[in-house]
Order: C-alpha cells, then structure tokens, then sequence
C-alpha cells in the first residue's frame, strides 16, 4: 500500500510535463501544470526557468477572453496564443509565463506551440 505522500507524487507527475527544446542557439523549456478545468503554462528561455510575462486566457460560450496581466516586450501575441490554444483544449482556462531574452521568429513560434501542443494532449 502506498503512502499519501507518494500517492501525492505520483498524482502530481502525472499533472506535470516538461520538455526542452534547442532551436538553433537558443534553448526554452516548457513546462506545463494540468488541471482538471485548465493549467499554468511555463515557457522560458535558458537553463533556468524563470517567471516572465503574464497571461490568462478563459474558455466561455462566447470564444476564448484574453488578458495580459504584464505585457511582453518580445513575444509579442505570443503568450496569449499558447493561452488560447490551452484554454480552448481544456473548456477552461489558462495562465501562461513567457520570458524571452530576445524576440522570437515565426519558426521558433512555430516549434514551441507544436511542443505545448504535444505536451497538452498527453493523457495521465
């Protein structure tokens, strides 16, 4: 018999998924937190993860409703894409982190919402 706190963990890995993409000089993870009525998504560039621009994004009846809680400098609709796309995958809604230490093409925007994609629909 497990303990709670290793059942715990193991219901916390399976909510957790990450991954580090390389894309030409430049490495970002991704990191994404599910929840039953949507998740907090992580995207940062370097080795460390870090906090960056905020913004949250619900699914209604309506559409998808954006907001940028602290806008970004370099990501320009960035973050309120991976939002969206979240947001309407979950009926829910979403909180999306994004630090850039520089701005991001069409490829690499391109490569990154291909991974929260991949990484959202991974199933418990």
């Amino acid at each position: 018999m497990m303990s709670k706190d290793a059942d715990a963990s193991r219901l916390d890995a399976a909510r957790f998924y990450s991954s580090q993409c390389r894309i030409g000089n430049r490495t970002f993870n991704v990191e994404i937190l599910r929840f039953s009525n949507g998740g907090f998504v992580d995207i940062s560039e370097g080795q460390d993860a870090r906090i960056g621009a905020i913004s949250v994004c619900v699914k209604t009846n309506q559409g998808v409703t954006s907001t940028n809680l602290v806008p970004d400098r370099r990501g320009g609709i960035f973050a309120q894409m991976v939002g969206e796309l979240v947001a309407e995958r979950t009926s829910g809604m979403a909180v999306v982190s994004l630090y850039l230490k520089e701005e991001i093409d069409p490829s690499i925007t391109k490569t990154l919402l291909s991974e929260v994609r991949t990484l959202s629909a991974k199933k418990d």
